[in-house]
């Protein structure tokens, strides 16, 4: 183990700036380059050799923060910490890649251990009488140019993967796990090759599509009283047009075993559950309670624009808020934010069927 930053060997010196920068460490460099299912802020769990700190223990070097996919565009174009144009640790081969993921891996696995998490993994069969939110999601989706293929192979991933989830009841104070739940996807297992995103960019990969299942149930969970404590969003980009859309642009979510999961904790004295099915044309989902609710969730849209900025490109901006209403009253109890989303547009401008705000049209509007 290196002991500090002045007895670093000499490959230290091809770390760049490591030693002005306290996030910096060669354990950290591993764990980029990593393409996921929608990905924009991915959060690297890092244990690290951090130079200055002199860590005397492998725990202790336990280091997290947010790395947006602006920090590694410019890491890897501009110069960032590692240098002018040197590739991600997991771009450099096939055997770097493998090395990145399983350390991710490995790392939330013990991260899991030490946070000692009552998960919900108790199922039931049997309906609970409530029925608080559902939702049916399209599963064979028009998405620009991308292989029909992979949608096939998506609708087989969702029904691989619905029955880990359904039935699972989430009691008081326990937390719910997508990846807890479903487990790493294989081939071995039967999952196919469907569609990711890589870079900002559409990919393919085993399990590919199943971020469908957790945008499912985000949306019923922001329905319910259910408490959100860990979502990857990735609203940053607009990669294809919209296709029959029914729920606000923006609220979605991103996955990738096991580091960028999906959780929600029942902080409330209610048991809840979720009933999942794939039928041929949708995945179907329902969230149940033991007791019913004392208030009603809704969820909208506001100030939902297309707009191009002054070098050319469009962005696609809006605001999702979530009301709350006493049923008994009907008075408004609440009124959030759930999300704001600055999102570039990937696709052809052409293929946008409402107008695109000009910059100053947008600032007159504001004023």
């Amino acid at each position: 183990m290196f002991k500090g930053y002045e007895r670093r060997p000499a490959f230290g010196k091809w770390l760049g700036n490591a030693y002005k920068n306290p996030k910096s460490s060669f354990m950290t460099w591993l764990g980029r380059g990593l393409p996921v299912q929608g990905v924009v802020n991915i959060r690297i769990l890092a244990i690290g050799y951090d130079w200055r700190t002199r860590p005397h223990s492998l725990l202790n070097c336990w280091t997290a923060w947010s790395v947006t996919s602006r920090d590694l565009n410019q890491e890897k174009h501009i110069g960032g910490q590692f240098g002018v144009g040197r590739k991600l640790f997991g771009e450099i081969s096939p055997l770097t890649y493998a090395i990145a993921v399983n350390r991710q891996i490995i790392l939330r696995k013990i991260q899991n251990f030490q946070a000692g998490t009552k998960f919900a993994t108790k199922k039931e069969y049997g309906d609970l009488p409530v029925s608080v939110y559902k939702h049916n999601s399209l599963i064979r989706r028009k998405l620009g140019t991308v292989d029909l293929a992979l949608q096939e192979n998506k609708a087989i991933s969702l029904g691989l993967a619905a029955p880990h989830i359904d039935g699972v009841l989430i009691a008081p104070g326990e937390t719910f796990s997508f990846w807890q739940l479903v487990g790493r996807c294989s081939a071995k297992k039967g999952y196919r090759v469907g569609l990711t995103i890589n870079h900002s960019g559409p990919d393919s990969g085993i399990g590919g599509g199943l971020c469908q299942f957790t945008n499912l149930l985000h949306w019923m969970v922001l329905h319910s009283p259910l408490d959100i404590v860990e979502h990857h969003h990735h609203g940053e980009i607009d990669l294809f047009p919209d296709f029959n859309r029914q729920i606000p642009f923006g609220t979605g979510t991103s996955i990738v075993y096991n580091y960028l999961d999906y959780r929600v904790k029942n902080n409330t004295d209610n048991t809840f559950q979720l009933r999942i099915c794939v039928t041929e044309e949708h995945l179907r989902g329902e969230l149940r309670a033991a007791q019913s609710l004392p208030v009603k969730y809704h969820v909208k849209e506001q100030d939902a624009y297309f707009q191009e900025e002054a070098d050319g490109e469009v962005y696609r901006r809006n605001k999702v808020y979530r009301s709350t209403r006493d049923k008994r009253t009907g008075n408004e109890t609440a009124y959030e934010l759930v999300v704001e989303n600055n999102a570039k547009v990937l696709y052809d401008r052409t293929l946008i069927n409402t107008p695109i705000r000009a910059l100053d049209e947008t600032e007159s509007v504001s004023t």
